[in-house]
């Protein structure tokens, strides 16, 4: 939440824009007013890791609404319908899964490019079989109950079955799953972004601030341990998240 608030509110937040040199390069903290000091070309670091946390969670939202929607929809039709289909999508998500994700998210944004849109691409196709197979397998366990058998004797179509029966039930399970991958989705957006295939300089981001603090580690060290203390914090609050919404939603059930 907090982290939320920052992104949103960051231009009433951050003293100075995210780009503009206001001081020498490498001020140190509270030299001048600035209370994180400057980096290394005179831009206020505090404004700078309150705009990065922006692109850090719009990245990991975005992606994870690409993975759960589709994923979320291949996996109800696998687990409804069964045999071939399932065998058939399933067998597509193997060979997702066949590949380290964060080395198949690099081989796609290598192929489209850099830039948030096609970081958000990885990454949501990187967590695609995660979310499917959660759904197939809860969808498939769904199926032979009662209610869904009285609604396919009532001559709903499957559309109706699958969206308007089966999917309502799927969404406690389906919403701590997301909840888990905003976490993996937000280490694997930092991640592209310190290797230079994510959110481009000079924009704000918490991963390649952590690149370009590197350089400085000792002279500076501030420049690399903020932002990397504070994705570490990002992952860990979503994590803790999780698992509230797995108390609240799941309870002793189990997904």
């Amino acid at each position: 939440m907090v982290f939320g608030l920052v992104a949103i509110f960051a231009p009433l937040l951050a003293p100075y824009g995210p780009t503009a040199t206001v001081g020498s390069p490498l001020m140190k903290m509270g030299a001048h007013g600035h209370l994180l000091g400057t980096d290394s070309f005179g831009r206020d670091e505090l404004s700078r890791v309150i705009y990065g946390a922006r692109p850090l969670i719009a990245t990991s939202l975005l992606a994870v609404v690409v993975a759960v929607v589709l994923g979320f929809a291949i996996g109800l039709v696998a687990g409804y319908f069964g045999r071939f289909v399932d065998t058939a999508l399933m067998r597509a998500m193997d060979v997702i899964l066949s590949f380290p994700l964060i080395l198949l998210a690099i081989m796609i944004v290598a192929a489209l490019g850099t830039g948030l849109l096609n970081l958000v691409v990885a990454i949501g196709v990187s967590q695609l079989p995660v979310c499917a197979r959660l759904a197939r397998a809860l969808a498939a366990r769904e199926r032979p109950r009662e209610y869904v058998l009285a609604a396919r004797t009532s001559g709903f179509g499957v559309v109706r079955v699958l969206f308007r029966e089966i999917a309502p039930n799927l969404l406690g399970p389906i919403v701590v799953q997301a909840t888990a991958i905003v976490a993996v989705a937000a280490g694997y957006a930092a991640a592209l972004s310190y290797l230079g295939l994510g959110i481009q300089p000079p924009t704000a981001d918490w991963g390649y601030m952590v690149k370009e603090g590197q350089e400085f580690i000792f002279a500076a060290p501030r420049l690399a341990l903020i932002p990397g203390i504070l994705i570490t914090l990002f992952v860990m609050a979503c994590n803790f998240a999780g698992d509230d919404l797995r108390d609240l939603l799941v309870g002793d059930r189990g997904i």
